[in-house]
């Protein structure tokens, strides 16, 4: 799987790195894995900055609207996404704006994972973070 959970020394974070290109399905499998239990509230770091995103504006959309979906069944921790790459930034700010419109406002992206954990100890990144 293009998708891979690394040992991480914070606690109550999921860090999972990408690599290599990934779709949809693949996303889909990686969350419905790690989201879950006790995860679920943890604050999930997906680092795409050496991925190839497969998708289009409408799957990110879908994936976006799926997501808030599951917020209404029960709390979800902060999405971080990482991208460096042009596309994978915009993509990813795609998800990021259709999460919110949908009701989900605890999904950023960063260029850089010290961005990223530095948001993630701000108060600004809501409670429960």
């Amino acid at each position: 799987m293009p998708i891979t959970v690394v040992d991480h020394s914070v606690p109550n974070q999921i860090v999972a790195v990408v690599t290599g290109e990934v779709g949809v399905p693949e996303i889909l499998e990686f969350a419905a894995a790690q989201r879950g239990g006790e995860h679920r509230a943890w604050a999930l770091i997906f680092d795409a900055s050496r991925a190839v995103l497969n998708v289009t504006a409408a799957d990110v959309q879908n994936l976006a609207a799926l997501a808030a979906e599951d917020l209404t069944r029960s709390p979800i921790g902060p999405v971080l996404i990482i991208a460096s790459t042009p596309a994978t930034f915009g993509l990813s700010r795609m998800f990021q704006s259709y999460s919110g419109i949908a009701g989900r406002t605890n999904v950023r992206v960063f260029r850089s994972m010290d961005e990223a954990q530095d948001w993630l100890a701000s108060p600004s990144s809501g409670p429960g973070c």
